[in-house]
């Protein structure tokens, strides 16, 4: 007997089609009961031939903010000083809250990266404790609720210069305390500099890292980004960058540190540019060989029977080889045998074409 409460407490089942053709079902995850959304943005002086695209990218991230539900969001900009542009439910964000943010963005001053940060994951971990405090003690006892979701979004161009408490371990401190504490989502975007390189150091994810072109097309591509990787974390789906992703992010640096060689060792996007060189391309294996000059003495590329300059151009860079034409038609035509013959044909064969080799060439004197 099926229960009249139970479209109420269960999600339906979706029935999802794989690229192969068959079909996966699964209960959807659960909507995450509060989100916690933090970035933090340079606005120093390096930054003002990027701001354009920054503002263009508050709107979208603020735009995601109050497609979520159960969101609070914190926007920090900082320079020498720092400013709140808007704390609060992004439900209850205004046009002129937007206007805010965006007019706070305007270049000038120093880099007050490390005390910045720091000051906001502290606030944001004290306001993901007040959540859960406020839960009714019989649902925190049976954990009926999923985790909170909170994001730490950090954007920069440069090192910290203007620092007064905290340093860069100080800044790694407080990101692995929140990560353990709250499982929180870091994404580090950084221009002019090494941003994995840099990212790792302070503790970030290297999946959630992105190298930023210092171009304000960039920058908006990096809010886009840090959008999707939030929404992936919220649905309960991994939250890492997609290849398209760091490709649209950071353009000019893909093409310039990581271009696409053949090989496919380091051919990836993922690569955050200080991969190996370029891979020789391989050589084509001598079997080629034999089935291009092969058939009666025809064959593609214009190479007729012992005309070793066709095929030996088609096979470059194998070497030409250098015995005489009577005798390298007798080895080719041996070793055409050899690969359609069966394995106990095949093996007289090698060894027959190996007696030849070891004469030096030469024929046996016909009686």
């Amino acid at each position: 007997m099926k229960l009249s409460c139970l479209s109420a407490v269960k999600r339906p089942i979706l029935i999802i089609p794989t690229i192969d053709g068959s079909l996966v079902g699964g209960r959807p995850e659960p909507v995450a009961p509060y989100v916690d959304a933090a970035a933090v943005l340079d606005r120093s002086g390096s930054m003002l031939d990027l701001l354009p695209g920054a503002r263009a990218g508050v709107k979208i991230w603020l735009e995601k903010q109050k497609q979520t539900k159960n969101c609070y969001v914190e926007v920090v900009t900082f320079d020498t000083v720092v400013e709140k542009p808007y704390v609060g439910y992004a439900s209850m964000m205004m046009r002129r809250d937007v206007d805010n943010c965006l007019s706070a963005l305007k270049a000038r001053g120093l880099t007050r990266l490390y005390d910045t940060a720091v000051e906001t994951i502290h606030r944001q971990m004290k306001r993901l404790a007040a959540w859960r405090s406020g839960l009714p003690k019989a649902r925190m006892l049976t954990c009926l609720d999923m985790k909170p979701v909170s994001v730490l979004f950090v954007l920069t161009d440069g090192q910290d210069n203007e620092s007064a408490v905290a340093d860069a371990a100080a800044f790694k401190r407080a990101l692995a305390l929140t990560k353990r504490d709250w499982g929180t989502l870091t994404i580090f975007a950084a221009a002019n500099q090494d941003a994995m390189a840099a990212g790792q150091a302070y503790g970030f994810n290297p999946q959630t890292i992105l190298q930023m072109d210092a171009s304000p097309a960039a920058v908006t591509s990096v809010f886009r980004s840090a959008v999707a990787s939030q929404g992936r974390a919220v649905s309960g789906a991994p939250p890492r960058m997609t290849a398209m992703e760091r490709l649209t992010s950071a353009p000019n640096h893909h093409q310039q540190s990581a271009p696409p060689v053949l090989g496919g060792a380091h051919n990836s996007l993922d690569d955050d540019g200080g991969g190996a060189p370029p891979l020789v391309p391989p050589t084509p294996p001598r079997r080629a060989a034999f089935n291009y000059i092969l058939p009666n003495g025809g064959g593609g590329g214009g190479g007729g029977r012992g005309n070793s300059a066709g095929w030996a151009h088609f096979m470059s860079p194998m070497p030409v080889p250098t015995r005489p034409p009577p005798l390298r038609r007798s080895i080719a035509v041996g070793s055409a045998a050899m690969l359609t013959s069966p394995p106990p044909l095949r093996r007289s064969i090698a060894v027959g074409s190996a007696a030849i080799l070891a004469r030096g060439g030469s024929r046996a004197p016909s009686k």
